[in-house]
This record gives C-alpha cells, sequence and structure tokens, in this order.
C-alpha cells in the first residue's frame, strides 16, 4: 500500500498594480485587494510615476482609472506604453458608463465600472 502525503501548494499571489490619481480611492482599493489575497505594489498616480514602478517590479494586471488627471488621453498614453513595453493586461475603472463606452472598442482590455453608491 502506497501513502501518498497531500502538501497544499499556495499559488503565487496575483499582484496588481493601481494608476488613479485619487488618493482614497486608490487606498481603499487596495485595501479591498489585500484583504482578498492578491499583492499590492505601490499605487501609480501619473504616467510618469507608472513607468517609474514598472521600470523597478513588473505586475501581473493593472487596474487603472480612465480620468487619470482629469485627461482621458493621459490614460489612453498610459495604456498604450504598458500594452507595447509589457503586454499586461488592464482593467480600466469608471463610474461614468459614456467613458467607459469610448474604451471599449478600441481597446481589448476589460472594462469595469465602479459606483461610490451603497447597494444596500
Amino acid at each position: 500500500m502506497v501513502f501518498y502525503r497531500y502538501q497544499h501548494i499556495m499559488s503565487p499571489k496575483i499582484k496588481v498594480l493601481i494608476i488613479d490619481d485619487n488618493g482614497i480611492k486608490a487606498s481603499s482599493l487596495g485595501m479591498f485587494l489585500l484583504l482578498n489575497g492578491f499583492d499590492l505594489g505601490f499605487p501609480a498616480c501619473s504616467f510618469e510615476l507608472a513607468v517609474e514602478i514598472l521600470a523597478n517590479e513588473i505586475p501581473d494586471i493593472v487596474l487603472m482609472e480612465i480620468n487619470i488627471q482629469g485627461n482621458e488621453m493621459e490614460c489612453k498614453k498610459i495604456a498604450n506604453f504598458i500594452d507595447a513595453f509589457y503586454h499586461l493586461p488592464v482593467i480600466f475603472m469608471s463610474n461614468n458608463e459614456e467613458q467607459l463606452s469610448k474604451f471599449k472598442p478600441s481597446y481589448n482590455h476589460i472594462a469595469l465600472s465602479v459606483s461610490n453608491e451603497n447597494p444596500h
């Protein structure tokens, strides 16, 4: 008779980079992700900081607010850079459905609607 010892192997945590210029929202989202088993790098509040972070550590996925620094073009610039150099999946976040609809047809990324409303 052969006995196999069960060994629980933890899969590595998914590392997430948050790009959002709203520090309170980025912190809240980061805490939520940490509590749910994700690994979190330093959040970026601008294109320049995102580039600096990516130069030092590569995440598995990027969560990015569409309206970075009040400018949708900044978000597209960051997304194009991430796609061209790192080929990482990007999830766009916004509580504005109209903004999300502008990104859906032109990017192969997931758009996530984020609401400030309490569901209860």
